[in-house]
């Protein structure tokens, strides 16, 4: 499972509760008060979480190293400093690029400004003001990072922007609450009641998801395969490039891509067969065709 909180930033909470967010002061036993580490190592491939949160930055390795999951950056107000050592620290991946987090900035980018990062790092000197010429800061992966390709939660001259920076990294998410693929009408996220239509406060009114009384986005309802075709769209990416975004590219993240999001002999015989316009036409689960009967089996 993907756990999204609750050691987040309150500023940038998004469609969560306030009274259920978190700080770590007491590190790892926070999480263990929380989830149950037992839980976390079977259950929890990784976690969204804010690093400035406090006690949240020096936890980053133990969930890492001990409980063997992921750490996801989101939902955050972390200067880019802040963001760059939660990264060196293990966090490899950004929870919806974008959306619930700061603004980028061309003094300081936040998390955002780890699409730039370099895989191997100049230090910087604050003495002389410039590049050291013989001094790096030790080698890390770029991160991965997800994108809401509703049309609605990013700009899709944004999501090109990010796909531009670092096409590897692109990681396709639906961020879907449960009216997807449901009717108009009113929905319940935890304690909060959402209205799914169209939006005519928001710009263009689109159909979306937003908390009761409010414009705030509570997720979205659409689906992974739209996500793929308005991908290609914003990018003009070849379609290779869109499906390993929804497929290859979150294997990898999680470290499971010698059996998931491949084709290769040996790996999990999960496969979507798509027509030639890209909508689903049937889909295997380890080599079964999923139908109705199988489903939940």
């Amino acid at each position: 499972a993907h756990v999204e909180g609750p050691f987040m930033n309150p500023r940038k909470k998004g469609a969560h509760e306030l009274a259920c967010l978190r700080t770590a002061p007491n590190g790892l036993a926070d999480f263990d008060e929380c989830y149950g580490l037992d839980n976390l190592r079977d259950y929890v491939a990784y976690m969204t979480a804010a690093p400035e949160v406090n006690g949240m930055l020096e936890t980053i390795p133990s969930l890492v190293d001990s409980c063997k999951i992921g750490v996801s950056l989101g939902h955050s107000a972390a200067t880019h400093d802040v963001a760059r050592q939660a990264h060196r620290n293990g966090a490899k991946m950004i929870t919806h690029l974008f959306n619930a987090m700061t603004c980028f900035h061309h003094r300081d980018p936040g998390i955002v400004g780890l699409l730039g990062a370099a895989e191997k790092e100049h230090c910087f000197n604050v003495d002389t003001g410039g590049l050291t010429t013989d001094t790096y800061m030790p080698q890390v992966a770029r991160s991965f990072y997800g994108l809401i390709c509703d049309g609605i939660h990013v700009h899709p001259n944004t999501v090109k922007i990010a796909y531009n920076s670092h096409p590897a990294g692109a990681i396709l998410v639906t961020d879907a609450m449960g009216a997807m693929g449901l009717p108009d009408g009113e929905y319940k996220l935890g304690n909060m009641s959402v209205d799914v239509g169209l939006q005519k406060g928001m710009a263009g009114c689109p159909r979306a998801a937003v908390i009761q009384g409010t414009h705030t986005l509570a997720g979205s309802i659409v689906t992974l395969i739209e996500c793929v075709r308005n991908f290609m769209e914003y990018t003009q990416c070849p379609l290779v490039e869109a499906l390993e975004a929804a497929s290859l590219h979150p294997a990898q993240m999680l470290g499971i891509a010698d059996r998931k999001g491949t084709l290769k002999y040996g790996a999990d015989a999960d496969i979507i067969i798509l027509t030639d316009s890209l909508q689903v036409e049937s889909v295997f689960v380890r080599g079964e065709l999923a139908t109705p009967e199988t489903v939940g089996r």
